[in-house]
């Protein structure tokens, strides 16, 4: 009986449902588009994976192999281990924080692990990039509308419908400087770094992936476009780096040679184009505040990179101050890690990066610097990153099925 109920489940999990698994991919592309909103304690993100959860575990989809599980157990049970030794030794420690967040940490790992098997016994890896594009292109075009919207009741004294898809989420925050009335593009998200971040993550995925999906250019180009029109300074130079690394991968340079074909020069006429129409945008974005962080007279780089770790000290730099204990707002992936974790976890996370670097250079590259461009490593924007570098950073395709059966086997 019980081996007959386990071949079902294994028939119900490799069944090709061409229906059920594009509704399960449009619901996880789209979600992720929302992780600015907020409904009480939880992102619109968070709910909608957790209605995803729930119809894999219906429909037999969810599983994870046993070797995962060690994967799966070891975050978590490291965060665990480091939250006991300050719930034991730091009398300041807020182990009911602590204890949240382990909560949801573990939340995000399964959510990743489960949808990562998913789409890889199911062989989708390219179709999640065209959802993914389609969720992309419909934040591109709300954004040039609501960008458009706010420039009109600035300037012209129209009035356009567009406080109702903010309601969720921070209405301000369009404009580039108080003393510059230039109108940024940040969509439905809480910033336009933070719709930055989530388009050069799609970026990322279409131009520096392992499998077999071929970039569509027209999408590519809007999403490079869309990107200069946040004016976040973070973003757009993460976007010139992505391309830059595309440009290399695609013109094959092997030990100085560079193969001069027709695809070799559409891609530099292709670069150059983008840069000279796009040279407003990256003065402004790039060149001007990088003069302005030099000079002292801009302060949120300077905030980035060099405030964000004011509370790291000789007492507390080896073990840090606890998970999610960080009194204060941090803006990039590591100052929280060696802020919240102590030293030997961010040597720990640095070698992970390193190891992405070797497995896919230009990605683990894109995937360093975008630690940089924004805080939280219990945000849904971050997951969904983490999400596609393991789906698409690979060359080698394993599926987690294999794994499944030989565990059944022995």
């Amino acid at each position: 009986m019980g081996t007959t109920l386990m071949a079902n489940w294994d028939a119900q999990f490799t069944k090709k449902q061409p229906l059920l698994n594009h509704i399960l991919l449009f619901l996880i592309s789209f979600s992720f588009m929302l992780s600015d909103w907020v409904y009480g304690a939880f992102t619109f993100t968070e709910l909608a994976l957790g209605m995803i959860m729930g119809i894999l575990l219906v429909f037999g989809k969810y599983k994870i192999p046993i070797a995962q599980w060690k994967c799966v157990a070891v975050p978590i049970g490291m965060i665990s281990a480091h939250s006991l030794y300050h719930f034991l030794v730091n009398q300041e420690f807020d182990s009911r924080t602590a204890l949240i967040a382990i909560i949801k940490l573990s939340f995000y790992v399964l959510v990743v692990a489960g949808i990562y098997n998913f789409i890889k016994v199911q062989r989708l890896e390219s179709t999640f990039i065209r959802w993914n594009n389609a969720a992309a292109l419909v934040v591109c075009v709300l954004g040039v509308y609501i960008a458009f919207a706010v420039y009109a009741d600035m300037h012209l004294g129209l009035t356009l419908p567009y406080e109702q898809l903010l309601q969720f989420t921070r209405l301000d925050g369009h404009l580039y400087r108080r003393d510059i009335p230039i109108v940024r593009m940040k969509s439905i998200f809480e910033e336009p770094a933070h719709l930055g971040y989530y388009l050069n993550a799609v970026l990322m995925v279409n131009v520096l992936n392992k499998t077999q999906y071929k970039p569509n250019y027209a999408v590519v180009a809007v999403l490079i476009v869309s990107i200069l029109f946040t004016l976040s300074y973070s973003a757009v130079f993460i976007m010139l780096a992505t391309v830059l690394l595309w440009a290399i991968k695609s013109l094959k340079i092997s030990k100085e040679k560079v193969k001069w074909n027709k695809k070799t020069i559409l891609i530099i006429l292709g670069v150059l184009l983008v840069l000279f129409l796009s040279w407003d945008f990256i003065y402004i974005t790039l060149i001007q505040r990088t003069l302005e962080l030099i000079s002292g007279t801009e302060s949120s780089g300077y905030e980035r990179l060099v405030i964000s770790w004011r509370y790291i000290n000789k007492e507390n730099y080896l073990m840090g101050l606890g998970f999610m204990q960080t009194p204060g707002m941090l803006w990039n992936i590591y100052a929280y890690v060696f802020t919240e974790l102590g030293l030997i976890y961010f040597i720990c996370y640095i070698l992970g990066i390193a190891y992405l670097i070797v497995v896919n250079p230009p990605l683990g590259i894109v995937f360093g610097l975008m630690n940089f461009a924004k805080g939280g490593y219990l945000s849904s924007g971050f997951w969904f990153l983490i999400l596609l570098v393991l789906i698409y950073a690979a060359d080698t395709y394993k599926n987690p099925l294999d794994c499944i059966r030989k565990e059944r086997q022995s």
